[in-house]
């Protein structure tokens, strides 16, 4: 992860989504990769260097107004958080199950169950998959920290 107060990366963290999805686009825009001549979309392999993972990105191109193939970035894919739409990058992924502990499920169980002090008990899956995340219920968590939604409108009851 970068830093946007300091000048520094954070390769503890595992690989970004969105960085590996901006990857192909850009391997084929420098020219690291030739772009596939007679198809609408190219293969594009990539080795995280941080995870040892790897991963393919299929990245669609058209034909420019010169007929030669570039990437296609217009499309009608859309991301939460984004107004505009664009071309999809699909990515494979390729042994990142338990890049950082070892495991898919580090603790070994698709649920554990924690204390916490004070407040209850709480289910949770710890999962490593391209990096390790412990996943917890809103509505069993954050009702103990006077938070009554999620989001807006969505209630927790």
């Amino acid at each position: 992860q970068c830093s946007v107060l300091e000048g520094k990366v954070d390769h503890s963290h595992g690989d970004c989504g969105n960085m590996i999805g901006a990857v192909g686009p850009f391997a084929l825009e420098a020219g690291l990769v030739p772009i596939a001549p007679d198809e609408p979309r190219t293969n594009v392999k990539i080795h995280s260097l941080s995870t040892g993972s790897l991963y393919a990105a299929d990245v669609l191109t058209e034909v420019s107004e010169d007929g030669h193939r570039r990437v296609q970035y217009d499309g009608s894919v859309s991301s939460a958080g984004l107004e505009k739409t664009a071309a999809p990058v699909v990515i494979t992924t390729h042994g990142i199950a338990g890049c950082q502990t070892g495991k898919l499920l580090p603790t070994g169980n698709a649920e554990d169950r924690f204390e916490v002090p004070e407040l209850a008990h709480c289910a949770s899956t710890i999962v490593d998959f391209a990096r390790a995340l412990i996943i917890l219920d809103a509505r069993e968590v954050l009702p103990h920290f006077g938070y009554s939604s999620v989001d807006d409108g969505i209630s927790l009851a």
